[in-house]
């Protein structure tokens, strides 16, 4: 008899220990769900108040499951640091803050951290290339393939060194953030300086991430330089000119193509 009982009071500690287990695993699972960010979902109806994406200041409002949004952004003139504040507009039509954020870029490693109404998160992602495969080495360059000089010795045309496939995740990224993520990557993390045409690039770029809330991009980058010919040896690794020429995509196939960037650096002195 004893046997008996101790039998069922066995089987029923397992059972409820069983039944604790599934409703610990179902209160996180619901937990996870409450705490989805907000500001991953769609958003719509982007109107610019001031500045325009690109500008290191930029306020704008949107639109996102049924909440109208305002969004407050500054950056540093080199995009490597950005500060958000997001407000949510009330029943009275007041906005009141709602979040804020915190992106920085060093070493070619993004951190955002993101202070959702008190949840709190930090992510960081590497936006260094991840896959290279270097082409030929470019010791000798024939002469004639001259395009400019430098300081008295001809210039190569440009000679392909290396290319790049990844992809960089931005869920719920701000407008001046994904701009500054995007102009990171195209201009291989040297953001100071950029020309109005590879701005206007990379503003076309993140205009079409965020319209079309895309969440992660895939990118193939191509890397090529202008050397000196037939150089002293001194000067023999001398790069005169570098370009970036970066296809972003939507997919990971590369089949739905955004649009490309190109950045172009000469070393002071070169000259057509």
């Amino acid at each position: 008899m004893r046997k008996l009982i101790a039998s069922i009071l066995t089987i029923a500690i397992c059972l409820t220990s069983f039944n604790s287990t599934i409703a610990f695993a179902a209160t996180n699972e619901t937990n996870q769900e409450m705490n989805q960010s907000l500001l991953s979902l769609k958003k719509s109806n982007f109107n610019y108040l001031e500045g325009k994406p690109g500008d290191t200041h930029l306020v704008y409002t949107y639109e996102s499951n049924n909440d109208k949004y305002k969004v407050i952004e500054n950056a540093s003139d080199n995009f490597e640091k950005v500060n958000t504040t997001i407000y949510v507009e009330n029943t009275e039509g007041v906005f009141v803050k709602y979040a804020t954020q915190t992106l920085t870029i060093n070493n070619f490693t993004s951190t955002l951290s993101t202070n959702e109404n008190g949840y709190v998160t930090t992510e960081k992602q590497d936006l260094s290339s991840v896959k290279k495969s270097e082409l030929l080495n470019n010791n000798f360059i024939s002469s004639a393939l001259a395009s400019g000089s430098y300081q008295g010795y001809k210039v190569s045309n440009w000679k392909q060194i290396s290319t790049t496939n990844s992809s960089t995740r931005i869920t719920n990224y701000s407008a001046t953030a994904v701009f500054a993520i995007i102009a990171y990557i195209a201009a291989d993390g040297a953001t100071e300086g950029l020309s109005g045409a590879v701005v206007a690039a990379i503003s076309a770029v993140a205009g079409k991430i965020i319209d079309e809330a895309i969440p992660i991009v895939y990118y193939r980058q191509i890397y090529s330089e202008k050397k000196l010919i037939n150089p002293p040896l001194a000067l023999r690794n001398f790069v005169v000119g570098s370009k970036w020429l970066t296809y972003f995509y939507s997919d990971k196939s590369h089949s739905q193509f955004i649009r490309s960037v190109t950045d172009i650096v000469y070393a002071n002195g070169y000259e057509e």
